[in-house]
């Protein structure tokens, strides 16, 4: 080599540090020739890949990088291209097998010789990598169960819909989730909840997607024709059982469908089928509905009413009507010119009234109420109500009115509410009636989701002195076991029983049954929507304690019942309409 040519000792000496810097540095480097083959790599990168220098020198960057990868840009290209620093993601593959994620920062050089070679320093990036696979993963999946999450589940339907595949989202509820809980824990729910999914997973096959989309409801998107039998199969996957303590516990559940129709927004498709689950729920639960456009009708009257009732409550349009209730053994017949004989109390019952709008009907808007969380408030009104109009009737009337009672209703919901019922004990203890005097009725339906709170709430009511009645008795939620050993005081049979009772032997057999069973257990029984002195005849044979219906009186006014007693109190008849 020519003087001229000979490099001089600074570019030695340079070279010597950049050889003893790469060598030592802490993080991976390797030299590359224009094809991308290892000219050299440092210690760092041979620990990175779990390569002996030997194994790693010659082998081209391609053969250590997964495949997917390679295909994605040619690194070749990129150095001889390259005039910046360049950073490229790739997944290496170790010597032993086990795939390491690298951001690779490249940069184009000349080294001592003149030739063209690439310099790469080599970052692990696996742990930063799985960090961000976990973040995306918990975004769009559900921790408890691994299935997509809402979100997800949305594009998936998003998907279908683009493809225009025929199919449908099925939405699923479990029913009795907040009295497992409730009852047993959250774990054993958590178990439930996970064995459902589970169930759903195989229910829906390998074309379909489970979502869960609530604590306790879940989306299936079935992306090819479907029949009843293809949601019966999923609702049947609903119903999952898991044992505790020797015993089998399981859920009913209550199932919204929603078919696939052109390019609609995914969202829109799974309010359908979220507004159809509600509507099954609200017909009792246990059931499938289909989605039909009247269902938004009708949930869009539903927010209008409760927009409406929230105003109504502070405009004084919440009322309470007195519907009487008569003994059943008086030693008198009825005599409607005589309304107060054999009277024993009243039904307080709430009426919406809106001035030139007209009524509401309570099926209409208590439901509405109860959804929306203002039954608390308006049960509160009505009992304030009751009970003063009762106290000031004993007070200005007492030879009429002492010994009457006043029925007030309660939903469970209301008796689920601790603060609510505290309340509702503070009231009666403040308004001068004799506890004795109410009457709490309990609609059946309570045991559908019977919890130790609700229990603990019907004790504390014993405990104020108050009377208790199971209201809409064989509407199909009781057991003998509740009604051993729930602490009511009366049975009020539902109205439908009294309605068939004369013309169906198998209902007028179960009417005289119930009178029985409430003699049995020492309970007092009601019977209402007596309308016929022929059914008052028969109920009073069958050993009804109490009867209340049309013939005994619609519901009135306070001051048409304030009149009656006025009127009973001074020894004059009034005569009432029918």
């Amino acid at each position: 080599m020519s003087d001229a040519k000979r490099p001089d000792d600074a570019k030695l000496a340079y070279v010597d540090q950049f050889r003893v810097l790469f060598a030592e540095a802490p993080i991976g480097m390797v030299l590359l020739d224009q094809d991308a083959n290892i000219v050299r790599a440092n210690a760092a990168f041979l620990t990175l890949l779990g390569f002996e220098s030997p194994d790693v020198v010659g082998r081209n960057l391609r053969d250590l990088t997964v495949p997917e990868d390679v295909d994605r840009s040619s690194t070749p290209e990129l150095i001889r291209g390259a005039d910046t620093v360049g950073l490229v993601e790739r997944r290496l593959m170790r010597g032993d097998g086990r795939i390491v994620s690298a951001r690779l920062f490249l940069r184009p050089l000349r080294d001592h010789r003149g030739e063209d070679r690439m310099i790469g320093v080599i970052i692990d990036d696996t742990e930063r990598k799985e960090v961000e696979r976990r973040l995306r993963y918990e975004a769009f999946h559900d921790r408890m169960t691994g299935l997509p999450n809402r979100a997800l589940f949305l594009d998936r339907v998003g998907q279908a819909l683009i493809r225009d595949a025929p199919g449908a989202v099925i939405v699923v509820g479990l029913d009795r989730m907040r009295a497992i809980n409730e009852a047993f824990g959250h774990s054993v729910g958590d178990r439930l909840v996970v064995e459902v999914s589970r169930r759903l997973i195989a229910a829906a096959g390998r074309e379909g997607t489970v979502g869960r989309i609530g604590g306790d409801e879940f989306a299936v998107l079935i992306t090819n024709d479907y029949d009843e039998s293809a949601i019966e199969k999923v609702g049947q996957a609903g119903r999952a059982v898991v044992t505790q303590d020797a015993r089998d516990l399981s859920t009913t559940v209550s199932v919204g469908v929603r078919g696939l129709s052109g390019l609609e927004a995914p969202e829109l498709v799974l309010s359908d089928a979220l507004l159809a689950l509600q509507r099954a729920k609200q017909l009792g639960r246990n059931r499938t509905v289909i989605y039909e456009p009247s269902i938004r009708g009708r949930a869009s009257r539903t927010a209008e009413i409760a927009r409406q009732l929230r105003d109504a409550i502070v405009r004084g349009e919440i009322e309470v009507d007195y519907q009487p209730i008569h003994r059943a053994r008086d030693h008198r017949a009825f005599d409607a010119s005589s309304p107060t004989r054999g009277l024993a109390g009243y039904e307080a019952l709430v009426r919406w009234r809106r001035g030139t709008l007209g009524t509401v009907a309570p099926m209409e808007f208590v439901p509405v109420a109860e959804e929306r969380g203002l039954i608390q408030l308006i049960g509160a009104h009505v009992l304030e109500q009751a009970l003063a109009a009762l106290a000031g009737w004993r007070t200005r009337y007492p030879e009429a009115a002492e010994s009457l009672t006043m029925s007030v209703n309660l939903s469970p919901l209301q008796v689920r509410d601790r603060g609510h019922m505290e309340l509702f004990g503070k009231a009666i203890a403040a308004s001068h009636v004799p506890p004795a005097r109410v009457k709490v009725e309990i609609t059946e339906s309570v045991f559908v989701d019977l919890t130790a709170e609700i229990v603990d709430s019907l004790e504390a009511l014993r405990k104020v002195g108050v009377q208790l009645v199971l209201d809409d008795f064989g509407t199909g939620y009781s057991s003998l076991n509740h009604l051993q050993a729930l602490p009511f005081d009366g049975l009020k049979v539902d109205r439908a029983f009294v309605a068939r009772a004369l013309a169906d032997v198998r209902s007028r057999n179960l009417v005289r049954s119930i009178a029985s069973l409430a003699g049995g257990l020492s309970m007092h029984s009601v019977a209402e929507g007596v309308e016929t002195e022929a059914q008052r005849d028969f109920l009073r044979e069958a050993g009804y304690d109490y009867l209340q219906g049309f013939l005994f009186g619609r519901p009135q006014s306070h001051a048409d019942v304030e009149a009656t007693l006025a009127a009973a109190s001074t020894g004059k008849p009034r005569t009432t309409e029918m």
